[in-house]
């Protein structure tokens, strides 16, 4: 998962709640089939029909069935593990809040929520509903308490939430996560802040301190613009980290060429700037444009957008168009023929559907976290043959 513990999210999905409604009193004869229907599902995955039997017998007899409520809420929870594995993210989503909703008490539908809202990048609600499972004394809560505040980009929180947490707990997970907050701490350290907008700017010392409310302003007419192309902007404030040069590329691990980078799970802009003065370069406007792009990309598609896809976005958000040069750099290959690529293959979508389409299309990844699917539903083809299609009519110029 690039925004949360896949593997814990499934773990929380695999929970069974307490409570079988074994205790039956008079029923009518339709309400004992429906009963008797439901408890032959064992561990099987209950289908709709299931549910809503089960949602009959509780509107008419929930009062008279003692356990009953937390019975069908662990049913909801295995509907939810299923949608989830079958690319229906929000249905799950919405199977996990009514197994809460029905075992409120219980920290399992708490935990499963919290799992699911994090790999839908909802931050704040994630928060809300691992706190509510960890208070109902679930301790493994802490992890995916620890990833959303970590989202959030509330360090120093999140690091005590991961150490309690591995206190008691051996997560291989949680030591992973609490061993890269540590070393963005260090390299933060000392580092002076601005705050404006929709952006937290940290930048070393005073050497760059007068670009920060000019680079703030960049930043804030490139995210109106994007808001403006993609109807939609992140739930955070997005972290942008100015380095020195030298800190830029131990901090990130770019290659020399680098102008900037963005890191898909801790959602940072990072950007090299030793050197500057008040009259910022043409080029840091380009490129923060660039690595605001993947900021909202991965936002909007949830992390399900293919790089080649993400690229391609970044450049001709940037301003960059193809040229005569493109299909020869494409079979030459190498890093300026993916980069040449992958602005040509968006140029080809956009001509198919604009840009419109391309909102769609990140839009359908959130939803059924499938590349596959979102490309059948908005293009009417697979991905592979898209992209056959768009090199088939790159070479053919």
């Amino acid at each position: 998962m690039t925004r949360g513990p896949r593997a814990a999210l499934l773990a929380a999905l695999l929970l069974v709640l307490p409570g079988s409604g074994r205790a039956q009193p008079a029923l009518d004869a339709e309400a004992r089939r429906d009963l008797t229907r439901l408890r032959a599902l064992g561990e099987t995955v209950p289908d709709q029909a299931d549910l809503d039997v089960a949602e009959r017998l509780l509107g008419r007899h929930g009062p008279d069935l003692p356990g009953f409520p937390g019975f069908v809420a662990g049913l909801y929870l295995r509907g939810a593990r299923a949608d989830l594995a079958g690319g229906r993210p929000e249905r799950a989503r919405g199977r996990a809040q009514r197994a809460a909703d029905l075992a409120p008490e219980r920290p399992e539908p708490w935990r499963a929520l919290a799992a699911l809202e994090l790999d839908a990048g909802l931050w704040s609600e994630a928060e809300a509903s691992a706190r509510r499972a960890l208070e109902r004394g679930d301790g493994g809560a802490r992890l995916p308490l620890g990833w959303a505040l970590y989202r959030q980009h509330r360090d120093a929180e999140a690091v005590q939430v991961l150490e309690e947490h591995l206190s008691t707990a051996d997560d291989a997970e949680a030591r992973t996560l609490l061993a890269r907050l540590r070393r963005q701490q260090r390299e933060e350290a000392g580092m002076a802040e601005r705050r404006g907008g929709r952006f937290h700017l940290r930048f070393e010392g005073e050497a760059v301190a007068g670009v920060g409310e000019a680079i703030l302003r960049i930043l804030e007419r490139h995210r109106a613009t994007l808001a403006a192309t993609f109807f939609h902007e992140p739930e955070a404030p997005i972290p942008v980290i100015l380095y020195s040069r030298e800190a830029y590329h131990d901090a990130t691990g770019a290659p020399r060429w680098s102008g900037g980078a963005f890191d898909t799970i801790d959602g940072r802009v990072k950007v090299p700037v030793a050197g500057l003065g008040p009259e910022l370069p043409a080029e840091l406007d380009a490129v923060l444009m660039h690595e605001l792009t993947h900021a909202f990309v991965t936002d909007l598609s949830k992390g399900v957008c293919p790089r080649d896809l993400h690229e391609g976005l970044a450049q001709y958000m940037s301003g960059e168009r193809s040229d005569a040069r493109t299909a020869a750099l494409v079979e030459r290959g190498g890093v300026v023929g993916f980069y040449a690529g992958a602005l040509s293959f968006v140029e080809h979508l956009v001509a198919r559907r604009g840009v419109g389409g391309l909102r769609a299309l990140l839009e359908a990844m959130a939803e059924t976290r499938s590349e596959a699917a979102a490309f059948e539903r908005v293009y009417d083809r697979g991905p592979e043959e898209e992209r056959a299609a768009w090199r088939e009519a790159l070479l053919a110029r």
